[in-house]
């Protein structure tokens, strides 16, 4: 995962630049996928990704390229879904959609994104709360090109490219978002970062009651954040030096073998299959190590064989 951070050696020129070169390289040892997150902030290269989701599709071959994730209080499901299919079909089913329930702020920035009907309220943002759901709803119906919810339109608002909608993802910091989840069957992928979470619990309960309600096991993932370098003591440095070391929750900060040790661990504990990483690394030269480090603690590029 990548937030695409900028810092005060490195512009949103030199991030993007930065990230056109090490996707090709992630998949080159063996990961299974590169997400990139939408936050409307200052200090990043991007805000949304839709534009790159494509273009870095484009320089691959097999790594699924996702956006983690769309804010869909902001974003207009048939739009979501005509486009993100779209992209799936070109790029052969490897593209993942993942939707997030967070908010804009400031306000007064949030409103800018808003459509006419929404900014009518006084509490826009309480409002859209009480929207999420539906709008999950939606975009659901209309990935799988069921428009049931506009009876005036006969016909499938969405060219039938192909009959396999994209991978949706849910992304969450904790159980709120689980309802919808459960109820419409789709991928879920919890952070440990954003917030100090019993997310042990919280995937235990989940696997539980998604096994209890459709009969079948899910996979959720897990995202963890950290750095990982030849020693604990070089990890640490780096993440001192990260612009975001204080507003996350790192999952570890150490050497190849801290990693395999606490990733087994987690596995262990509750069977999760895959985990995502945010790489709190700030050169692309950190970063590069970084993703080599772990790909041989881990040996992924002979998975691909």
């Amino acid at each position: 995962m990548d937030f695409g951070v900028t810092r005060s050696d490195k512009k949103a020129s030199g991030v993007l630049s930065d990230l056109f070169e090490i996707v090709p390289i992630a998949e080159s040892l063996g990961y299974n996928r590169y997400w990139l997150a939408e936050h409307h902030t200052q200090d990043v290269a991007w805000n949304s990704a839709d534009m790159l989701i494509g273009l870095l599709a484009a320089i691959t071959d097999r790594i699924r390229i996702g956006v983690a994730g769309k804010l869909l209080y902001y974003n207009n499901p048939l739009q979501l879904a005509h486009n993100y299919n779209l992209i799936n079909f070109l790029f052969n089913n490897r593209i993942d959609l993942g939707i997030a329930r967070g908010i804009i702020l400031p306000q007064n920035l949030g409103r800018l994104f808003l459509c006419e009907e929404d900014l009518l309220y006084k509490s826009p943002h309480l409002e859209l709360l009480a929207k999420y759901e539906k709008k999950i709803e939606l975009l659901v119906s209309y990935l799988n090109n069921d428009f049931t919810s506009l009876p005036d339109l006969s016909n499938s608002l969405i060219p039938q490219w192909n009959n396999h909608p994209i991978d949706l993802w849910v992304l969450g910091s904790s159980k709120t978002s689980l309802p919808f989840v459960l109820k419409h069957q789709m991928n879920f992928c919890l952070s440990t970062f954003h917030q100090q979470n019993n997310y042990i619990e919280i995937i235990k309960t989940f696997k539980k009651q998604y096994a209890e309600k459709h009969k079948k096991k899910i996979n959720p993932v897990v995202a963890v954040a950290g750095v990982c370098a030849e020693t604990s003591k070089e990890a640490n440095e780096i993440f001192k030096n990260h612009p975001l070391k204080n507003n996350l929750f790192p999952f570890i900060v150490g050497s190849p073998d801290e990693w395999k040790e606490k990733l087994f661990a987690l596995e262990k504990e509750i069977e999760v299959e895959e985990v995502v990483i945010l790489d709190m690394c700030n050169s692309i030269e950190e970063k590069v190590e970084c993703l080599t480090l772990l790909s041989k603690s881990f040996s992924l590029k002979d998975q691909l064989q």
